[in-house]
């Protein structure tokens, strides 16, 4: 079954059409590789997919269901998570805090309780093998690591669909190896994943 469809997308900045008519789906427990050259309109429509774009026209099904407009936090309570190439992540932050952000936003709550958040974290980082302490500030840690943690952080939104934009660019032949195993394992788990990418070797593999 289809976890997502969109259908005949279409956007345009200016006069600059990013997407024409643009129609794919992506099943529950499937790897979908989305493959383009720099300005392809790549990056457009995964922002669509996850709410924090509107396209022009078209229409995105979700579990089956038609959704209409739809903002970032909403694409996330919808399943959809995105890690980008530049990891989006708070460098002047924690971890702990990076990973558990999300939910101190849907809680609307003025403390940050580190007690209450550790546990699920710590789980977090340990099914993904990641060997980081929580308190550690996320400007300290190696690229690598720093993408972990922005795994971690969409896991902890409990998505259905990952989308991982360029993910291996800064990374080593060892580090690559390392996410396929994960994005794998992901998989396993039911979760649909969307893999973003220039280099066809990596694609296929």
């Amino acid at each position: 079954m289809d976890f997502i469809t969109i259908e005949h997308a279409n956007k345009t900045f200016g006069g600059v059409r990013a997407l024409r008519d643009v129609s794919f789906s992506v099943k529950k427990g499937e790897i979908h590789g989305l493959v383009g050259e720099n300005g392809s309109g790549k990056s457009t429509l995964i922002k669509i997919l996850a709410g924090s774009l509107a396209a022009d026209s078209g229409k995105i099904t979700i579990d089956g269901k038609e959704v209409k407009a739809y903002g970032p936090l909403s694409g996330i309570q919808q399943g959809i998570s995105v890690i980008y190439q530049d990891l989006s992540l708070f460098p002047n932050l924690s971890v702990l805090e990076n990973i558990c952000l999300c939910n101190q936003i849907k809680q609307k709550t003025g403390t940050f309780s580190v007690k209450q958040y550790t546990p699920q974290v710590k789980k977090l980082l340990c099914d993904l093998d990641a060997d980081i302490e929580l308190s550690e500030m996320v400007e300290e840690l190696p690229i690598a690591r720093q993408q972990l943690v922005a795994i971690a952080r969409a896991l902890n939104n409990k998505p259905k669909l990952l989308i991982f934009d360029e993910p291996t660019t800064a990374l080593t032949r060892e580090e690559i190896n390392n996410l396929f195993r994960i994005i794998n394992r992901l998989r396993k788990t039911g979760i649909s994943i969307i893999f973003i990418s220039h280099k066809l070797d990596e694609v296929l593999e």
